[in-house]
């Protein structure tokens, strides 16, 4: 990943009255363009349990100074802390950001009711097309996309009973989900890849 930083000029910004200089990682925007233009060509893969970025590019590109593609492709500022984690690697960062407070609150989730014809604003649904769900399958889907987040200062105004229709998501819960959406990754077949590698040269020659 250094070799991808490295690659960006150096600015100078003035802080405190102390002169202090930066990669202007703003140029990535630029790039992202050719891959824009082909994200038709994208492919999901799932990471495996000690994949590192770099190890899928030499793979891939025989480079491991191109694991950057793969941060420009799933828009992946932190390496570090973006990239899929290993369980050991997840219980290291949460413990580091939560301390004691891993298995508290971190927002409540519900759901709206069908019942009383409360749908998802975002697919228009109505209750007549939920009870014309034939099956089960379709039912349990339907629900899915009504499912609703909440803070803990909302829950904490809600009443007894509208409290007992959520159920709390801890910071645990959460990290690990959020980790497990990492897990699957574009990526791009070679020739792509270095379409991408030669665009970022010019935009920083």
């Amino acid at each position: 990943m250094s070799g991808y930083f490295n690659k960006f000029p150096v600015i100078t910004y003035e802080t405190d009255l102390v002169k202090k200089t930066a990669r202007n990682i703003l140029t990535r925007g630029i790039v992202k363009e050719t891959v824009e233009k082909n994200d038709s060509s994208f492919q999901t893969y799932q990471i495996q349990e000690g994949d590192r970025a770099d190890n899928l590019a030499t793979f891939l590109f025989s480079r491991p100074d191109m694991d950057y593609v793969f941060y420009l492709l799933n828009d992946i500022i932190d390496p570090y802390y973006e990239w899929y984690l290993t369980q050991e690697q997840l219980n290291i960062s949460m413990y580091e950001k939560y301390g004691d407070e891993l298995n508290d609150a971190h927002h409540y989730e519900g759901y709206n009711s069908v019942e009383r014809g409360i749908v998802s604003l975002t697919t228009l649904q109505t209750l007549d097309e939920y009870t014309q769900l034939s099956t089960l399958d379709e039912k349990i889907s339907y629900i899915n996309y009504i499912k609703i987040e909440i803070s803990n200062d909302t829950y904490d105004a809600l009443s007894i009973s509208d409290k007992a229709n959520y159920t709390k998501v801890s910071n645990k819960q959460f990290q690990e989900k959020e980790n497990e959406k990492r897990k699957y990754i574009n990526v791009v077949e070679p020739s792509i890849g270095f379409e991408i590698d030669r665009d970022l040269k010019k935009v920083l020659l």
